[in-house]
């Protein structure tokens, strides 16, 4: 009968203790929020008119049950400086890009070890771009020296698609994660392209 009880006791502190574990394990967030910041390249036709700017971008990330894909949606604001250029008898100045972006996004994350510390992945999806373009044309009157400047912008909403590679790591308590990322913008007259770099911290 003792050992009987001994062993009953036995079996309900390794229950008990195994039920406190798992109370104290920390439950994974089904919804993460992150920031991310970084630089814009300006890709294609307009990179002829435009130098590499920055960006900001503020995101929410949903990771499906049992499955190696979340779900990422992105709002990010971008600025890509104009050129100037010299013409005939004038100087013509890009207006500086600024760009709201709302993405959507599906995230496939690649299988590894659980504690490696790098964790590669791709990234697509979809969005509506927000952006303003101008030119500045500056010249000067022969035969009154009166400098004459005209200006003209716009500002358009157009969709895109968006891809790229990034990977996420652990750098001391906090997950990071750094991108490369195209995105193409069906503008007017063809595609407007941007390319951002971008580093980003994970809540």
């Amino acid at each position: 009968m003792k050992r009987n009880v001994l062993a009953v006791a036995a079996v309900v502190l390794t229950v008990a203790g195994a039920s406190a574990a798992q109370a104290q394990a920390p439950l994974a967030k089904p919804i993460t929020f992150g920031a991310s910041a970084g630089l814009s390249m300006p890709n294609g036709d307009i990179s002829d008119g435009y130098n590499t700017g920055f960006h900001i971008t503020g995101l929410a990330d949903h990771k499906l049950a049992a499955a190696p894909v979340s779900i990422r949606g992105e709002l990010s604001f971008q600025s890509i400086g104009g050129k100037e250029f010299g013409v005939p008898g004038a100087s013509m100045k890009l207006d500086n890009m600024s760009m709201l972006m709302v993405t959507g996004n599906a995230v496939y994350h690649f299988s590894v070890a659980p504690k490696t510390p790098v964790r590669p992945y791709l990234i697509g999806g979809l969005g509506m771009y927000n952006y303003k373009g101008g030119v500045t044309m500056t010249s000067i009157d022969p035969s009154t020296g009166q400098v004459i400047s005209v200006s003209g912008s716009d500002r358009y909403t157009k969709l895109g698609l968006n891809g790229g590679i990034g990977t996420g790591f652990h750098l001391g308590t906090m997950s990071t994660f750094a991108e490369l990322r195209i995105h193409n913008v069906f503008a007017d007259g063809g595609s407007l392209r941007v390319v951002p770099l971008s580093f980003g911290i994970m809540f």
